[in-house]
């Protein structure tokens, strides 16, 4: 999972706060209070997989890096939720991905403007559930039984990867009810 902000500018990096809010209610705050000064036309990529964070002070440009969350704890007004909110999209892992995700952008400071003039980006990787294996049966060892003799049980085992021993359920039926009833 990564974010981009295409085309971001802003008369100072530290006025801007972003938050992903995924269709689960997950909250990432992707950048809060980040950087000093102007920034021009950036295109900000947000990734875990990034090697470092934005910066605290000084310019914000193009790059890929870590949500970056610095003090103080930020709020957003309706209709974002309450917090708390988190700086780790592994939070987004596992979940669906099919829903409504939401980018919550707020400009915290007086005076000052900006735009993300080229949108935004949601990249996702999704992965299909594994296809579900077929339950087994265990082989029967050839038998040959005596006329009008018995054999008693036959042992087998019937086992299922994808479902507990429990729900498995188990019936039969013969093409000769004379020979198997």
């Amino acid at each position: 999972l990564s974010v981009t902000l295409r085309g971001l500018s802003h008369t100072w990096g530290d006025d801007i706060n972003v938050l992903l809010v995924g269709p689960g209610g997950q909250k990432v705050t992707l950048m809060s209070d980040c950087g000093t000064g102007p920034i021009n036309n950036a295109t900000l990529t947000f990734s875990n997989g990034a090697a470092a964070s934005l910066p605290a002070t000084g310019s914000l440009v193009s790059g890929t890096f870590k949500p970056t969350d610095y003090a103080p704890a930020d709020t957003y007004p309706a209709p974002a939720p309450a917090g708390p909110y988190g700086t780790n999209l592994s939070v987004y892992y596992g979940q669906p991905a099919t829903g409504t995700w939401s980018l919550y952008v707020v400009d915290d400071g007086p005076g000052d403007s900006g735009s993300i003039a080229s949108g935004w980006l949601l990249n996702l990787t999704t992965t299909n559930a594994p296809t579900p294996l077929p339950p087994t049966i265990s082989d029967l060892t050839n038998l040959t039984i005596a006329f009008n003799t018995s054999t008693g049980p036959l042992p087998f085992t019937i086992s299922d990867p994808d479902t507990a021993a429990s729900n498995l359920v188990l019936s039969a039926s013969s093409s000769n009810p004379t020979l198997v009833p």
